[in-house]
């Protein structure tokens, strides 16, 4: 009989940690921390690569400041503002499990790892912050109103006025969804002393069961609105018939001003047909870019020199073009996604970014033929070339200990074909984005 392996208390530890560091809330948690210091446009996921580095014990507590001081290029005032939010609002919680103690943090002057009863007043301001233009809309999404609503009710009055306002945050906190409903019913129960409310019993039950049926009826809303922002988005895909027409007279013209000639014919990419809306809106965009760029002077003058030429007919030939190249494609999303190399992904889009959005657009594309094929292509993705690549590259950098730039650039200088910095930062990001 085979026998059953059981994990040990420590990777138990290292397990419930991993969990936690990965969850998506955890990533809007390190966007929060690096907006509230300054750094609006700065790379969540850049963070969150090093908490786990410092969690695997590769990155010394006493290192962190400097490793972020530098990798962020912030001030020392910064790093430390940075390092108490990831302190205070992501390892305490799971400071039982973590190989180190976070007294060793202290050591860095500036970052306090007490007790602080002031941290939900901070996540509002954090919130209040970074979601202003939700606090701006009305109907559906009016997320103050609902917080009143709750707030206003009977159950949830509390005779001291501070006990009052704790329960309106931790209300908010539920409401924007940066606590579950565990965490929330946790709060709730936890003694006053020790930053709580003290509900218990059936009063307990009626409050849980009044804000999660809120929220339910308010996340029905938002899902309306997204349905409906969707159909719109629909609505404007350009007709892909005019595309294809459009794109040849393009190419035509292109043509004529960098020869001067003019073709028997038009010139026709060999390329798939455009069948993702994102996609063919882009397309419909870069098309008037390109043109805009075309001298049609050059092309009147041609096509005048060619009025003016012998009456005599030509053949007709097709003229190619070293710059328009196309490669064949496999036939389905999931099969691009599964062979996805640092080539196909330059060809997406120059900015890496833009590259970035066209590999979650397939993934999406998936997600609206069900859940099971949303698995298939993040799954199809992680094993591209593409993000194997990424993945040998952190998995280095983790290993020896010395920072991504810093492998990305012996990669550079040996020759080996290898991502920008530009692009790893696209990739992170994609990675945090496409989870199950």
């Amino acid at each position: 009989m085979a026998e059953v392996s059981q994990s040990t208390p420590q990777q138990a530890q290292e397990e419930r940690v991993d969990a936690a560091l990965q969850q998506e809330s955890t990533y809007e948690t390190y966007s929060e921390i690096l907006s509230q210091a300054g750094l609006k446009d700065a790379d969540e996921s850049l963070l969150g690569f090093y908490v786990m580095r410092l969690v695997s014990r590769v990155l010394e507590p006493q290192d962190f400041v400097g490793v972020i001081l530098s990798e962020f290029r912030v001030t020392q005032d910064v790093a430390k503002q940075i390092v108490r939010g990831v302190v205070e609002r992501v390892l305490t919680p799971l400071q039982n499990d973590l190989p180190f103690s976070l007294f060793e943090l202290k050591g860095n002057p500036g970052i306090s790892v007490e007790p602080d009863f002031s941290k939900e007043e901070a996540e509002a301001a954090s919130i209040a912050q970074e979601k202003s233009s939700i606090l701006e809309t009305k109907g559906p999404l009016d997320i103050p109103e609902i917080i009143k609503e709750i707030c206003t009710n009977p159950m949830f009055t509390f005779e001291d006025a501070q006990l009052q306002e704790r329960c309106a945050k931790l209300i908010e906190s539920r409401v924007r969804d940066v606590r579950t409903p565990e965490q929330t019913r946790a709060q709730l129960e936890k003694a006053v002393e020790s930053g709580g409310l003290g509900v218990t019993g059936r009063r307990l039950s009626d409050m849980l069961a009044m804000i999660e049926g809120r929220i339910s009826a308010f996340q029905g809303n938002v899902n309306q609105e997204e349905q409906r922002k969707r159909v719109e988005k629909l609505a404007a895909i350009p007709d892909k018939g005019e595309l294809a027409k459009n794109e040849e007279t393009l190419l035509t013209k292109r043509y004529v001003e960098l020869t001067g000639k003019v073709p028997g014919e038009h010139v026709a990419p060999v390329a798939p047909s455009v069948s993702r809306t994102s996609v063919a809106i882009s397309a419909h965009h870069e098309q008037l870019s390109r043109e805009g760029k075309i001298d049609a002077s050059k092309v009147k003058d041609a096509v005048m020199a060619a009025r003016e030429t012998s009456t005599e007919p030509r053949p007709k030939t097709v003229a190619s073009m070293q710059e328009v190249t196309f490669e064949k494609r496999l036939s389905g999303p999931i099969d691009e996604l599964r062979s996805l190399t640092l080539t196909d992904f330059h060809r997406l889009s120059k900015d890496p970014t833009q590259a970035a959005t066209k590999v979650k657009d397939k993934v999406d594309l998936m997600e609206e033929q069900g859940y099971e094929k949303k698995v298939e292509a993040v799954q199809a993705w992680r094993s591209s070339p593409l993000n194997q690549m990424y993945v040998g590259i952190t998995r280095e950098a983790v290993l020896t200990g010395i920072p991504v730039a810093e492998v990305l650039g012996k990669k550079r200088t040996a020759g080996e074909e290898t991502l920008s910095d530009e692009e790893l930062k696209a990739v992170m990001k994609l990675n945090a984005d496409l989870r199950f």
